[in-house]
C-alpha cells in the first residue's frame, strides 16, 4: 500500500541572507575603538604593570592626596614646601603603612627614604634642587616601589611638562596675577617644583589603586 504524498508547507521559505547584509564583526573588548576607550585602555594596562599593592594604595591615597595638594599650593603661592607637610607625609607612612602594607615591603620603604634623602642633599648642595623639594621627594619615596621607578619618572615627566607649561602660560598672559596677585611664583625666576611633585604622587597611588 502506497503512502500518501507529504503535504507541502504553506510557510514561505526564508531567504538566505547575503554576506553583505550581515553585521560587521565587532572589535574585541580589549581593543580600544574610540579615543576615550584608548585612554582608558592605556591607563589600565599602565596600572597593571605597577607593583605597589592596590589595596594599600586605596587606603593611603585619601590621606596622602591632601598633603600633596597642600604642597603644590604653598609652593605655588609662597615658593615654599613646609616642613610640617613633609613630617605629616612621613607620619602617614610610619603609622598607617604597617597596617596596609606587608611588613617587609613597608620596611624597605625606609631604605628608599634614606637613598633619596642623600641624593637630595647632594643635589641641593650643587644648587640643582631646592631644600623643600629634596625633603618632599625623600618623604614621598617610601610610598613608591623600587620596581616602579621608571613609571614614576614617566609620570613626573608628564606632570613637569604640563605644570610648567600652564604656569608659564598663566604668568605670561597675566591671568595668574589677576587670580593671585600676591603669589610669589609669578615673579620668581624659579619654577615651583611642588606643583609637579605633589600631583605625581597622587597620580601614582591612583594608578596603583586601579591595578
Amino acid at each position: 500500500m502506497s503512502r500518501p504524498a507529504a503535504r507541502c508547507s504553506k510557510k514561505p521559505s526564508r531567504p538566505i541572507p547575503s554576506i553583505s547584509s550581515r553585521r560587521p564583526a565587532r572589535w574585541p573588548r580589549s581593543t580600544p575603538t574610540s579615543p576615550t576607550d584608548a585612554v582608558e585602555w592605556s591607563l589600565t594596562h599602565f596600572a597593571a604593570g605597577l607593583v605597589f599593592p592596590d589595596r594599600a594604595a586605596l587606603w593611603l591615597l585619601p590621606l596622602v592626596a591632601p598633603v600633596c595638594l597642600w604642597v603644590a599650593w604653598t609652593d605655588l603661592t609662597e615658593m615654599k614646601i613646609r616642613n610640617l607637610a613633609v613630617a605629616i607625609l612621613l607620619a602617614i607612612y610610619a603609622l598607617v603603612g604597617p597596617l596596609v602594607l606587608p611588613f617587609e615591603f613597608w620596611a624597605w620603604g625606609w631604605l628608599n627614604f634614606a637613598v633619596i634623602l642623600l641624593f637630595g642633599f647632594f643635589a641641593n648642595m650643587i644648587g640643582g634642587l631646592g631644600a623643600g623639594d629634596a625633603k618632599f621627594m625623600a618623604a614621598a619615596a617610601p610610598f613608591i616601589a623600587v620596581r616602579d621607578t621608571m613609571p614614576v619618572l614617566m609620570i613626573l615627566s608628564v606632570m613637569l611638562l604640563a605644570s610648567f607649561a600652564l604656569h608659564r602660560a598663566a604668568r605670561g598672559l597675566g591671568v595668574g596675577r589677576r587670580v593671585g596677585s600676591g603669589w610669589v611664583s609669578w615673579t620668581s625666576p624659579r619654577f615651583p617644583m611642588g606643583l609637579a611633585l605633589g600631583p605625581t604622587l597622587i597620580v601614582y597611588l591612583w594608578l596603583c589603586a586601579l591595578g
